[in-house]
């Protein structure tokens, strides 16, 4: 598990005189510094939180609110300490020293510590060790195919998966961590042994992204409940936080594995939703529910029963274990059988080498 992606703002009120007109010039651009501290690239202004998660580098700007100015900083804490963004920290306050620390050192100016930053964005990640590149390949295709109705699963090119990409609020995306790290290696933005490439390819990544609507959110929250320095409670969230955010957005697509322990004929699903339900009968007709779905596909079944006993069967099925790619299909989704479990990444190389 690691934070990926960090975007943090500054009042420009914070600095002194002297940073301050040192910045100024910078307006109207966005800057990129590289890992030597050297300029890569700038260009006119445009939205940090547009850059995915693997681009290399500190990105900063100076922008305005209408208000008050100020100075965003983004980047990925992992591949600044380590030099890839495979596996790194779920500690928001050591992300945010990385990030303010290197762009500290690119700018060179010394800058405040995280509790004068805002947080606009956190991007957190967990990686699945799979058994070869190939059943992570599979596991994309099948996932393109769970569309849900608010939340449907597109495909951009290449093996990458996303939900909500349009979203200021939250997002997701699951890909291919190992051919990504190869192209990142190629085109020197990233820094892999050959053993860690190796170990990669195994890799399919779920990537949860709180956007700048989520956190607009988060600080009405933390006012409302008269928090004393509201735009530093980010500093408050805690792996386990970003932990269960991650396992109810993706759940709805990767689900429970633990229903497909079933026998023949479905009893254990049957067994299950009688737990769930609390009585034969309803547990019976989620059941017929599912099967019908299984026969007829998900739009005709639902069109052969009234919505409200509709969604109590749906809420059913889908406490039992079963995700909305599995209703969506039609059929349980293979890759999940006996692979995926969200409360069980891999969060290190020592790991990944012993589930190898």
């Amino acid at each position: 598990m690691l934070i990926d992606w960090l975007t943090l703002r500054l009042p420009i009120s914070g600095l002194t005189a002297g940073q301050i007109d040192q910045l100024m010039p910078y307006i109207g651009a966005v800057y990129v510094y590289g890992s030597d501290g050297e300029e890569v690239s700038r260009k006119p202004i445009f939205d940090i939180d547009k850059l995915r998660s693997d681009s290399n580098g500190v990105f900063w700007r100076i922008d305005s609110d209408g208000k008050e100015r100020y100075l965003t900083i983004g980047g990925s804490p992992a591949a600044i300490e380590h030099g890839n963004n495979v596996f790194g920290s779920a500690d928001i306050r050591h992300c945010a020293e990385v990030l303010i620390g290197e762009a500290s050192r690119v700018l060179g100016m010394f800058l405040p510590p995280p509790s004068a930053w805002r947080c606009t964005r956190i991007d957190y990640t967990q990686n699945y060790a799979l058994q070869s590149n190939k059943h992570v390949k599979q596991a994309l295709r099948e996932l393109l195919k769970g569309d849900g109705f608010r939340q449907k699963a597109v495909n951009n090119g290449g093996d990458s998966v996303y939900w909500g990409i349009r979203s200021d609020l939250i997002s997701g995306k699951a890909y291919d961590k190992g051919t990504q790290l190869q192209v990142m290696v190629r085109r020197g933005k990233a820094e892999a042994s050959l053993e860690q490439l190796d170990l990669a390819s195994r890799l399919l990544r779920f990537e949860l992204s709180l956007k700048s609507r989520w956190f607009r959110r988060f600080y009405d929250q933390a006012q409302l409940e008269g928090h004393p320095e509201p735009f530093s409670k980010w500093l408050d969230i805690t792996p386990d936080f970003l932990m269960d955010e991650h396992t109810k957005y993706f759940g709805k697509f990767v689900g429970d594995s633990g229903v497909m322990e079933m026998n023949d004929k479905g009893r254990g699903l049957l067994q299950r939703l009688e737990f769930i339900t609390g009585t034969k009968g309803r547990a019976q007709a989620a059941f017929d529910c599912w099967m019908r779905i299984r026969q007829l596909g998900y739009e005709v079944a639902r069109e052969t029963m009234p919505d409200r006993t509709w969604r109590r069967h749906i809420k059913a099925l889908k406490d039992s274990g079963l995700s909305e790619a599995d209703l969506q299909a039609g059929i349980v989704i293979p890759f999940r059988r006996h692979v995926i479990t969200l409360s069980n990444p891999v969060t290190s190389w020592d790991e990944l080498r012993r589930a190898a």
